[in-house]
């Protein structure tokens, strides 16, 4: 995985991977690692699905590892019309979803954060600990 890390790097650094950031003055985001699990961040465009495709392929060549497409899922923010997802999904070869569920008992995806968003987790803990 820390090749694979480097390679995008590297394609961050030469400007082909355009990163997104989570606010105005957030730092920039192209990858997240969580122990065998994956989170790429980049620009929605067909620009990015090859800088994408390429960095795995030079990865899978590496390692002898190949990503699970049918495992994988690949989420678009609102701005992005249903036609280019589709684009850009079919591209990646990866299908499109509206929910990334949770992570470990917490939900990737979120409005504000409330104690409803926890609920589930907080009363999993709850009922362990009553246990």
């Amino acid at each position: 995985m820390e090749r694979l890390s480097h390679l995008v790097k590297a394609a961050v650094n030469a400007g082909t991977w355009k990163t997104i950031r989570i606010s105005a003055n957030g730092p920039a985001l192209s990858h997240l690692f969580f122990a065998d699990d994956l989170i790429l961040f980049g620009e929605s465009s067909m620009q990015q699905v090859s800088t994408i495709m390429q960095c795995l392929d030079d990865f899978s060549a590496a390692s002898g590892q190949q990503v699970s497409k049918p495992k994988s899922r690949v989420f678009f923010s609102k701005n992005i019309t249903d036609a280019q997802g589709a684009e850009i999904s079919a591209g990646l070869g990866i299908p499109e979803t509206k929910n990334l569920g949770r992570y470990l008992g917490v939900p990737v995806i979120h409005d504000r954060v409330s104690k409803a968003t926890f609920i589930d987790l907080i009363d999993r803990v709850d009922s362990r600990l009553a246990g």
